[in-house]
């Protein structure tokens, strides 16, 4: 079965395999909008309701319940079903565990999807991003959403603040996110095994 695919940083892998990674957001990209099943039909919902699908140009890009296949770099994942071994490639002897097993596509589900304001996540929603047991969670994922979306800020954002920088992130480029403050999709997401 062929999935759709979604990208992570190769950095996230190691929280997704552990499960320890149970969220992750996206930047809004003009002309996405939230649908949900009503009686009436299909209908948009406003900003912090969960829906059903996020859609751009009336092709679903992220549907509840759907399962997608973990890329990185535009590579699939895929991993061996004993041991956990990652690979890019489709193997079928792994290298670890030096027996003929078939690897395995690492795929996600989506759990629910909700709008919010970037600048609006809570230090537990952070947690479900980085990871548990860091002191400032957030700053973690801002970092994280820095080292993805940098490129994309409007340059109006850089003028208020000199210190900003798109290659650096440092507290400035935190003040760049809270004068932004975009739209992002949260997803809540878990492991599949096939």
């Amino acid at each position: 079965m062929k999935h759709k695919t979604i990208s992570f940083k190769r950095e996230s892998i190691p929280n997704l395999i552990a499960d320890v990674k149970k969220e992750t957001r996206r930047l809004k990209k003009e002309g996405e909008y939230l649908l949900v099943d009503t009686p009436e039909g299909l209908d948009v919902v406003k900003e912090g309701d969960f829906g059903s699908a996020v859609v751009k140009d009336s092709t679903g890009k992220f549907e509840v319940g759907e399962v997608y296949q973990v890329v990185v770099d535009d590579r699939p994942i895929f991993y061996c079903l004993d041991c956990g071994f990652l690979s890019y490639a489709k193997r079928t002897r792994c290298p670890m565990e030096g027996k003929k097993i078939e690897f395995k596509p690492f795929l996600i589900k989506v759990l629910s999807i909700k709008e919010q304001k970037l600048m609006d996540i809570t230090n537990a929603e952070a947690e479900a991003e980085v990871g548990t047991g860091l002191k400032y969670p957030r700053k973690v994922f801002f970092k994280d959403f820095w080292e993805c979306y940098a490129k994309r800020v409007p340059t109006k954002f850089f003028w208020n603040n000199s210190f900003a920088s798109i290659s650096e992130f440092n507290d400035s480029a935190i003040d760049v996110l809270e004068d932004w403050n975009p739209s992002v999709w949260a997803l809540e997401i878990e492991k599949v095994i096939e």
